[in-house]
Formats: structure tokens, C-alpha cells, sequence
């Protein structure tokens, strides 16, 4: 699988830690700032353990399809996917503060799982390692071009409120969002084969968004 070479000041870890504008940022302590997120929001490794702790598995024993931070109705959640080949799929929503499970379902194996899957095992699994995937892609070059396109100069009223891996269409897809607060919102999706933007979602700002745009700032001691 292709390593991406970084290019740009916005890794893939400051994607998880900078969910508010640079601007408020770049008045405190960058060090002290991350610390404290960190210790705000369980990690990915602990909501993976919750997940298929609650399924009576462990990580040895499944296929992980999803590994999401994000917000849902103005709450920091991780969304984690894993299936058991054959036999069963999996999805948790697990609160990323108390690491409560939100939401949860379960579904058989249908015979459209199986092209999925033989996509997925195509794929480097390591990617689904979350720990391990900021190591290997720190930032790819379409990921710094699209913030650039984005921002056109606007980069301090940036916000990021969504970070991850999908597996989407037959592929491995890593997913972030951004926003302008209180005017619109985009999620994109990039081919971690190719680099390539494969899907963009643009939305408006809606009466919704307020109570996720304050929990993004509360989640980084910006109240």
C-alpha cells in the first residue's frame, strides 16, 4: 500500500486535538492544550476494547470495518464497526467522555457482506489500527490541498470535528470533517490507495450544529 509523504503543518494527530479555530490556540500552550484533550476524551484503543468487550469478543477475534472520532447530537462519540467473517457484523457508538455505549446493532452475515469483505481483506488491515495509522500516514498531500482549497485564508476560523477510517464502496477511506462555525460544514473522504477525494459532502449550518459546535469548544477547555 502507498505511504503518503507529509507535506503540511496538520497532522493526522493535531486532526484528532485541534477540534476548535487555530486562532484560540495559538494563544496557549500547544503542549499543555493537546495534554488536556488527551486526558478529556477516552482513546481509541479504549473505545475499541468497550466495543468488542460488549460483543464477548476480543480484537484478535474480528475484522474492523470503522474507527470513527466524531460528534453525535453535540456529543463526542467514537463510532466502531467489526465484523466476524460469515458469521456477523457489528456497530458500537461509544461516548467518547464517559465511555458509555450510546447506540449499538447487530446484524447476520448476508451474501452481499462477502464482496465486501474480500475488498477489505485486499486491503492493508493495519490501517484499522488506529495508533499505528498515525504513525504510517502523518498527512497526505490531497488532505493539505484540500484544507488549502477550503480555507482560502480563512485557516484560523477552521474547525475540525471529524476524523477516521471508513471502509466505503469497496475501499479504505480516511474521513475528516471540518467547519466554518456558524455558516457551513464539509466531510470528505480520501482513497488511501490513490490520495484522491472520492466523495464531499457541503452542508449549511443548521439550529443543530450549535449544541455540537459548543461541545467541540468545551471538549478543548475553550469555555
Amino acid at each position: 500500500m502507498k505511504k503518503f509523504t507529509s507535506i503540511a503543518t496538520i497532522t493526522m494527530a493535531s486532526l484528532m486535538l485541534v477540534a476548535a479555530p487555530a486562532v484560540s490556540f495559538a494563544a496557549e500552550n500547544t503542549t499543555e492544550t493537546e495534554s488536556a484533550s488527551q486526558e478529556h476524551l477516552i482513546t481509541f484503543v479504549d473505545a475499541t476494547e468497550i466495543a468488542t468487550n460488549a460483543a464477548q469478543l476480543s480484537a484478535d477475534d474480528v475484522v474492523f470495518s470503522k474507527k470513527m472520532q466524531t460528534y453525535e447530537d453535540g456529543i463526542a462519540v467514537y463510532e466502531i464497526d467489526f465484523l466476524i467473517p460469515n458469521e456477523t457484523k457489528y456497530e458500537y457508538t461509544i461516548d467518547a467522555k464517559t465511555g458509555d455505549i450510546i447506540d449499538s446493532e447487530i446484524e447476520g452475515w448476508e451474501e452481499d457482506d462477502n464482496e465486501d469483505y474480500a475488498a477489505l481483506l485486499a486491503e492493508d488491515q493495519a490501517l484499522f489500527d488506529f495508533e499505528a495509522a498515525k504513525t504510517q500516514i502523518v498527512t497526505m498531500p490531497a488532505v493539505s490541498q484540500v484544507i488549502e482549497e477550503v480555507a482560502k485564508g480563512r485557516e484560523e476560523e477552521l474547525c475540525y470535528y471529524k476524523d477516521g477510517f471508513d471502509y466505503d464502496d469497496g475501499r479504505i477511506v480516511y474521513v475528516f470533517g471540518v467547519m466554518f462555525p456558524k455558516e457551513e460544514k464539509f466531510e470528505y473522504k480520501f482513497d488511501m490507495n490513490t490520495g484522491a477525494v472520492v466523495d464531499l459532502d457541503k452542508d449549511i449550518w443548521e439550529a443543530d450544529d450549535n449544541a455540537e459546535y459548543r461541545q467541540l469548544l468545551e471538549d478543548h477547555n475553550l469555555l
